[in-house]
């Protein structure tokens, strides 16, 4: 078996669904945004750095458990998910382009859904496979 077939991508399009679970077209085209996957520099720069704060936060608090708060959660999820977006397809927010509207869109909090979703597919190495199901 030639392994090199399995390899995945180093990016795949999320297509977004609203908060109902619908996948978001604008007109005929798909709401979708890119994301750089696990097998990429920029996932890698992220573990990293997910890494530093986990040992930072473990040395600040003199090696106790301590729990996050809601804001610092959000606010973490919200840089990890800018690092790895590479683009946004047919998605606008207040005339807002590249680095701006992302962070727009990922901090608005009445668009939560959007950030849970982004999450959750960048850490499922099937999505960005050959075999990942296409919209």
């Amino acid at each position: 078996m030639d392994f090199t077939k399995q390899r995945v991508s180093q990016t795949a399009p999320m297509h977004v669904r609203n908060a109902a679970g619908t996948p978001m077209y604008d007109g005929d085209k798909p709401v979708r945004i890119i994301f750089y996957g696990p097998a990429s520099r920029q996932f890698a720069e992220l573990e990293t750095r997910q890494s530093e704060r986990a040992v930072k936060r473990n040395n600040d608090n003199e090696g106790k458990v301590v729990a996050r708060s809601s804001e610092e959660r959000r606010a973490e999820a919200v840089a990890d998910l800018l690092s790895l977006t590479a683009g946004f397809e047919n998605l606008d927010y207040e005339d807002k382009t590249g680095a701006e509207l992302y962070a727009a869109v990922y901090n608005d909090a009445e668009l939560g859904y959007i950030l849970n979703q982004g999450v959750k597919f960048v850490g499922e190495w099937g999505n960005f496979s050959g075999s990942a199901p296409k919209n």
